[in-house]
């Protein structure tokens, strides 16, 4: 298992870079899963949240020393979980005790995102969705599941979008949207620090009960933990292929999500999303501080998980007013 992944040679050339510019240049040249908008995008979000190069390669550092070859955080992912340790102050003298190894090693969204995030229309207005890479099955190989799936399962009531389908692509059915006018996520299309996801990647996790979650070129994928904040269910084939266990995947598992698999049931659930939604806005944001799964088990705490027919209409309400609490 390799160390943490930020990425290896760019950083390690990165760090001995006295210019800034050759820094930021190298920090994510080997993020495959980004496209160089992408890149320059997070970049951007980056040092726009103030975080010096000093203090991204302070942080990289000290994830090496207490996680070493345990831990394997992609660039993308440890950037999010900077800008949001940044947003809440919490990278100040004494973060590396202050801050629990659990909450290093999760991913973590930034309250400015969830803030955004929370307030899309969860109306349930299709039954799967996938948005993603679809095209290039031969580098996708933790995916090539996926085709099989959405012959067999995907029909007017789903939504389908291919985002590196380009010219010459043709719609696999009338639930393919790959080709019409609203773009598929690209989080350059966000503005600065804050989201604006509507009819696209967010908004359609959010107004969809499930949330196909394969891997891609590695055994898991980031959809699998955001679908969790959206509002839906991920959908899982296997574990070897889609949330196999390794650094990227252990944290988030201990947090005790709720998915199904491909091959399984399918009946949706709200009490099931929602009781999922508290869990992240707990553990996979600081919006309601730092919190510790195995800590909060051991001191007792528990979620409320009855959510009986008569309530479910309120709770997602009751998420909101609860996150905007915190967040505002």
């Amino acid at each position: 298992m390799n160390a943490i992944r930020i990425p290896l040679n760019p950083v390690t050339l990165a760090r001995e870079q006295t210019d800034e510019g050759a820094f930021w240049k190298g920090l994510l040249s080997e993020e495959s899963d980004m496209d160089d908008d992408e890149k320059k995008w997070m970049i951007n979000l980056i040092k726009g949240a103030g975080i010096s190069p000093m203090l991204y390669k302070s942080v990289y550092d000290h994830m090496q020393e207490v996680f070493g070859k345990n831990y394997n955080m992609t660039g993308r992912v440890i950037s999010q979980w900077m800008i949001a340790a940044k947003e809440e102050n919490l990278l100040v003298d004494g973060w590396k005790t202050k801050i629990s190894d659990f909450g290093k090693a999760v991913p973590k969204i930034p309250r400015s995102w969830v803030k955004e995030i929370v307030k899309l229309d969860q109306t349930k207005h299709f039954r799967y969705m996938f948005s993603g890479s679809y095209m290039n099955m031969k580098k996708l190989k933790f995916r090539r599941w996926l085709p099989d799936f959405i012959k067999t399962n995907f029909g007017p009531e789903d939504y389908f979008r291919a985002t590196d389908g380009g010219g010459g692509y043709k719609p696999i059915g009338a639930f393919d949207k790959t080709l019409e006018g609203e773009k598929g996520f690209r989080p350059k299309d966000a503005c600065g620090t804050c989201t604006q996801y509507d009819d696209t990647y967010w908004a359609k996790m959010a107004e969809s009960k499930f949330v196909i979650a394969p891997g891609g070129d590695a055994p898991y994928s980031f959809r699998y933990y955001e679908s969790f904040l959206a509002g839906a269910i991920p959908i899982i084939h296997d574990y070897e292929n889609d949330w196999k266990e390794r650094g990227s995947t252990h944290w988030v598992t201990q947090i005790g999500y709720k998915h199904l698999m491909a091959d399984g049931k399918h009946e949706f659930h709200q009490s099931v999303a929602d009781l999922n939604k508290k869990k992240f806005l707990r553990y996979q944001t600081w919006t309601q501080g730092d919190h510790d799964p195995e800590a909060d088990k051991a001191s007792g705490f528990k979620f409320d998980e009855h959510v009986d027919h008569h309530v479910d209409q309120h709770v997602d309400q009751h998420v909101h007013q609860h996150v905007d609490q915190h967040v505002a």
